[in-house]
């Protein structure tokens, strides 16, 4: 067996699924792909000495959230995951006595003094992240999502940073935060010597416009979708569309998640316009909705003029249901502003339903030649795409087989392939030493293999 010193020490952030366990937020690609991805690389033990993190600073107005989800986290990876938090109550503890002291002592100025000259100095111990004691063996340190910690965190090891769009800087105007989350992530990447991968073309010419990035330290690579939608059946959405009262094959399908930049309102105008046109009549707008959305898309139906029975809401549909949905439906609009890859019509595509999708930013590199191009801005340019799929029975047979097709050049092997020899190309790059005491491993198990 090969010496665990032969294989590419990685550590591995896992906090955006420990955030998915502390904040379900429906059906999104970014943590799919932190799943699947630590997935991929613990089968590739013989290579990857793969070694879980979360890394939150104390100070963080989520971490009591994130540090209650990590106890979730690995029970569900089976394994201790390090915390950068980890031996840290003691400093607390002291903080807290040293707070009462300097309150007590308000009437004594020498006294609230003392306390008050180490608080801070405590303060700046404890919230300042306690390095893991196995840092100085990692050869690389991989954040799935969330910014990199600072360098004296991560050592000398090789920094991975992958940025799965940059919309909220793109169009701050559609994001709640104003662009504030994507700018502190950009914002941790150095770029005399981290590392960033992205899934598609257009993110990547996004961040190095961004960050100034040279483009050796900048890889592209595409994500992919979960098997259970290459093998979706109608079956299993019949529950709740009979719940619905919506017949099977008789709904076009729409995602109500981040509205604004997904474009929800504009495809129900569309929706709208087309059956004002006596196109679509025996169809209605299936929106699968997150319920802290419901209100928001509550009232988009009623700006577009639909009314209850030309418009169902699905509330919070678990991702077996989400495949029959598409397995099922007419059409699947996805008509959304800004895409770093373009998840859902990938799913679409797999499940055999025709995309009508907007032909902005990533989109068109996910879905090739098998949709069918909308622009996102023009209610009528959406609403003739919807009209074409809906009366073109033709036309959607081919659009279905195309993507399938399509659909099968994806698939989460690759996208694992892809970062392990992104992880090598880094470290070639940066610690050439290392990469030859990796490479000088494995030629070790050939020999004795």
């Amino acid at each position: 067996m090969a010496a665990r010193d032969d294989r590419l020490a990685v550590a591995l952030d896992l906090r955006r699924w420990a955030e998915a366990l502390a904040y379900p937020r429906g059906h999104l690609g970014v943590d799919r792909y932190t799943r699947a991805l630590y997935g991929g690389l613990c089968a590739r033990e013989a290579e990857l000495d793969l070694r879980p993190l979360v890394f939150a600073r104390l100070d963080d107005p989520s971490f009591e959230d994130v540090r209650a989800a990590t106890d979730a986290l690995e029970a569900a990876v089976g394994r201790r995951v390090a915390r950068s938090w980890r031996k840290r109550w003691g400093i607390l503890c002291v903080l807290w006595a040293l707070w009462k002291l300097e309150e007590a002592g308000s009437r004594l100025p020498a006294l609230a003094g003392w306390s008050r000259a180490r608080r801070l100095a405590l303060h700046g111990r404890l919230f300042r992240p306690g390095p893991p004691a196995a840092r100085r063996r990692w050869d690389l340190y991989h954040s799935t999502f969330s910014p990199l910690p600072p360098g004296d965190w991560t050592a000398g090891a090789v920094r991975v940073l992958t940025v799965h769009d940059c919309d909220s800087a793109r169009l701050p105007e559609l994001s709640s935060d104003g662009g504030a989350v994507i700018r502190e992530v950009l914002a941790s990447v150095d770029p005399e010597r981290d590392f960033v991968l992205c899934p598609s073309e257009s993110t990547r010419r996004d961040v190095r416009e961004l960050v100034r990035l040279p483009e050796c330290q900048t890889r592209v690579i595409p994500l992919a979708a979960d098997p259970l939608y290459a093998a979706a059946d109608g079956e299993a959405a019949l529950p709740l569309l009979r719940s619905l009262g919506v017949r099977p094959g008789g709904y076009v399908l729409l995602l109500g998640q981040y509205p604004a930049r997904k474009n929800v309102l504009r495809a129900m105008q569309a929706f709208a316009e087309s059956r004002r046109a006596g196109v679509g009549r025996d169809h209605v707008l299936l929106v699968v909705v997150e319920r802290r959305h419901l209100k928001r898309i509550a009232s988009f139906r009623a700006q577009s003029g639909l009314d209850e029975s030309a418009a169902r809401l699905a509330l919070d549909v678990d991702d077996g249901t989400l495949a029959g949905l598409y397995a099922d439906a007419a059409a699947f609009a996805y008509v959304s502003l800004y895409e770093g890859f373009g998840m859902p019509p990938l799913e679409a595509m797999h499940a055999g339903c025709p995309v009508v999708v907007a032909n902005t930013t990533s989109l068109p590199e996910v879905v090739g030649n098998a949709g069918l191009y909308v622009d996102p801005r023009d209610v009528d340019s959406i609403a003739e795409g919807l009209t074409r799929v809906l009366t073109d029975e033709p036309l959607r047979r081919r659009m279905v087989s195309a993507g399938r097709k399509r659909a099968a050049g994806f698939s989460w092997d690759r996208t694992v392939a892809g970062t392990v020899e992104f992880y090598r190309h880094a470290l070639a790059v940066s610690r050439p030493e290392s990469a030859r005491r990796v490479r000088a491993g494995r030629r070790r198990r050939v020999e004795v293999g």
